[in-house]
């Protein structure tokens, strides 16, 4: 995804590829009701297998369902980040992960425990798709994208 440089000069937030940066708004209500926002910041990344891969936690919640009253959410969101104790997931909740892969990045095959969503911003979203277990290939504007959907094997080189 996005153009890098051979050796990246990671930005102040820990961004590593030219893709836009990212930007998290939090919305909430003042003390009349009104809707606002709460808060907005850029994403902070944090890059790992040798800059080839980065995550951002845009937001957690740590109970289900959360509490919305009073920016209680909020404030459990700063307290997860803070501990630095973040795993893949959060047992009691969810978690608002950014990943960016460098291209050609392969990820090991590995099963989810959580409830994933895949949201493409730049790049051969389809070469994205999850490898799922008995599932049928995938046509994408009249194009079959059969490379190794559903034997738990691991998706070959696009060539690209």
């Amino acid at each position: 995804m996005g153009d890098r440089p051979a050796s990246p000069a990671r930005a102040d937030n820990g961004k590593l590829s030219t893709l836009p940066q990212l930007h998290r708004f939090i919305t909430g209500h003042n003390p009349s009701g009104q809707a606002i926002v709460h808060s907005h910041n850029d994403f902070l990344w944090k890059p790992y297998d040798a800059d080839q891969l980065a995550f951002s936690v845009a937001y957690t919640t740590s109970e289900f369902p959360p509490d919305l009253n009073d920016n209680k959410d909020v404030e459990s969101h700063h307290a997860t980040i803070a501990s630095d104790n973040l795993g893949l997931v959060n047992p009691r909740g969810t978690v608002l992960r950014c990943v960016d892969f460098a291209p050609g990045y392969a990820c090991g095959m590995h099963r989810t425990q959580s409830l994933d969503y895949g949201i493409v911003i730049e790049g051969e979203w389809a070469r994205m798709m999850f490898v799922l277990q008995d599932c049928k290939p995938l046509v994408v504007g009249g194009e079959v994208y059969g490379e190794d959907l559903g034997t738990n094997s691991g998706l070959p080189p696009s060539g690209n």
